[in-house]
């Protein structure tokens, strides 16, 4: 019988093996990526429409909860768009709650750039995984 204290036994994989989940895991990475700056966008796009919906005096009054963008995920949204600012996120998460009637445009701007980009270089990656998965598969 199994148990979670007996030692797990990874099988031995061959090099034409190894490339194959190599690429696995890099089109998972990148999926995930992709994945979670689009549900950014779509989070802040939500924003923006319940700002623009709101009286123009209201308009800057308007805070912005950057914990969770007003949606239901803390950690997506977040980690997104660190992706993009780095070490500086904590000035933009900043201006976001300061100033969201002005800063998320910013913010939504650069995720579209990134995500068209992003979609970009994975058109090419997947010509390069093909061509691995092709040389590899049935070795």
């Amino acid at each position: 019988a199994w148990s979670e204290d007996s030692a797990f036994l990874a099988t031995k994989k061959n090099a034409y093996e190894e490339a194959i989940f190599r690429c696995e895991d890099e089109r998972y990475e990148l999926d995930v990526v992709l994945e979670s700056n689009l549900s950014t966008i779509r989070q802040l796009e939500r924003v923006m429409k319940e700002i623009q919906a709101l009286p123009a005096d209201q308009q800057k009054e308007y805070k912005l909860n950057t914990k969770n963008m007003h949606g239901a995920s803390e950690t997506i949204y977040r980690k997104a768009i660190t992706r993009l600012y780095g070490d500086k996120v904590e000035d933009v998460f900043q201006a976001m709650r300061r100033d969201a009637v002005n800063a998320v445009p910013v913010v939504l701007r650069r995720l579209r750039q990134k995500q068209a980009e992003w979609r970009s270089a994975q058109r090419q990656w997947n010509r390069v995984w093909r061509d691995v998965n092709e040389r590899n598969y049935l070795k």
